[in-house]
């Protein structure tokens, strides 16, 4: 992968952050990811889909792909400040929740973010699971019930 693109950011706080999009050239089998790199060139973030500056917070916007399964796909997105640690929880697009991001610094999320998105993808494929169930469980009932088969409770 080379560097394809850099956007320098200087925050508030006299700090200076890159969000730097790594790729690939080829046409046929292009493949992009962002990171974020410190003053110091050094990346302190997990690769990701996109990173943005959020410039009236000073903090940066992370949206990543999540794979559930080979027809479920959807998003996570989260803050990360000028060193790289998530801030707060993350918000799930395919539950429509807000699932916790426990790292105690920006080493331990760059290391472990990939066992966390794993994690999180199984965690909601166990609820929708949870709720197909329910909903197909009132869905025949509702079938059997008119078409007559289930009685009045009356």
């Amino acid at each position: 992968m080379q560097i394809l693109n850099e956007n320098v950011y200087n925050l508030k706080n006299g700090k200076g952050s890159k969000i730097i999009t790594l790729g690939t050239t080829d046409i046929v089998n292009r493949m992009t990811c962002v990171v974020l790199a410190n003053e110091k060139d050094e990346i302190i973030t997990p690769a990701v889909t996109s990173i943005t500056f959020d410039e009236e917070n000073q903090v940066f916007f992370v949206r990543d792909r999540l794979v559930i399964d080979e027809y479920l796909t959807g998003s996570i997105s989260y803050y990360v400040d000028y060193q790289g640690m998530p801030l707060g929880m993350c918000f799930s697009d395919i539950r429509d929740g807000f699932y916790k991001m426990d790292f105690d610094n920006a080493k331990d999320y760059k290391k472990g973010y990939e066992d966390f998105k794993s994690n999180l993808s199984q965690q909601i494929k166990q609820e929708v699971n949870r709720k197909s169930h329910v909903d197909l469980d009132n869905c025949k009932k509702l079938a059997l019930y008119k078409k007559g088969v289930i009685e009045s409770e009356n």
